[in-house]
């Protein structure tokens, strides 16, 4: 009996020791990447300070410039990317919740579980042959278009897995009032739920924020300024992706710069993402 409570204490302090070093290494890791983007980039960002945000990058091998109109091509296409994401997934969400046995709920999860299994490079590719190509240019509008395939399954798993947990009781006691299912989804529902479908928003958006290889076929790699939804345009990962490897230093520099922001966004949409989906179970 002593020996079989030894084995056991035993078998608990290496199942202990085991995943606490497995938890100081993923914190080291992230730490370790934050703290590396910050040293790389703060030369940067203190030599530019506000110009940073409003000036276009610099000339190969000239001044730094900034990171202006990336921010503004990055705002605009990730912007419009989950707001229509939201208008399909959100409801697609609904509909496999608060449907779940029809065969319309059963194909849209299907078809969702297909498009978050496939590379996001494919995604990038259909969308250049299916708009780029008609259209003979890239644009903001079919980078935002892959960006909103790409974050459309977070969208609506999160807005289903968010309406489940609702208590059944809340329906039942809807129904037995005489609403219509409808009327209940909608007016009592989705009200409730409201945290739980902003929660998916953000992590749509939080998606969409670090993707490259779906706007690399897309978006133009237009750095200098912002042309509008139909013109070239940019992301900051996609300045990333062309100006790391550089052999430019200011434009090596300016990719670390825009990784600090990447990081920084990315930590703020996670929080609050977090913080959010606190409130979403009942």
């Amino acid at each position: 009996m002593r020996l079989h409570s030894l084995k056991r204490a035993v078998l608990d302090r290496v199942f202990l020791a085991v995943t606490a070093s497995a938890t100081l290494a993923l914190l080291a890791v992230g730490a370790f990447i934050v703290a590396i983007s910050a040293v790389e980039s703060f030369p940067v960002i203190a030599a530019l300070g506000p110009a940073l945000f409003i000036e276009p990058p610099g000339l190969p091998g000239g001044e730094f410039g900034g990171l202006g109109p990336v921010l503004v091509s990055t705002a605009v296409i990730v912007s419009l990317g989950v707001l229509v994401g939201s208008l399909i997934g959100v409801p697609v969400g609904i509909l496999m919740s608060e449907c779940r046995g029809s065969w319309l709920a059963r194909a849209a999860d299907a078809a969702l579980q297909a498009i978050s299994e496939i590379p996001s490079v494919v995604v990038g590719l259909v969308v250049f042959v299916v708009l780029v190509l008609p259209m003979r240019t890239p644009s903001a509008i079919a980078a935002a278009v892959s960006l909103c395939i790409t974050a459309l399954p977070y969208i609506a798993a999160q807005t289903r897995e968010s309406l489940a947990a609702i208590p059944l009781s809340y329906r039942e006691a809807a129904f037995s009032l005489g609403l219509p299912r409808w009327k209940a989804v909608l007016r009592l529902l989705v009200p409730m739920n409201a945290r739980g479908v902003a929660t998916a928003v953000l992590l749509g958006g939080a998606r969409a924020l670090g993707e490259t290889a779906p706007v690399l076929f897309t978006a133009g790699a237009a750095f200098s300024a912002f042309y509008g939804l139909i013109g070239p345009s940019s992301t900051l990962s996609l300045l990333i992706f062309y100006f790391a490897p550089s052999p430019y230093e200011n434009w090596r520099r300016l990719a670390w710069a825009a990784v600090l922001l990447l990081v920084a966004l990315t930590i703020v949409l996670s929080s609050a993402v977090r913080r959010l989906s606190r409130g979403v179970k009942m």
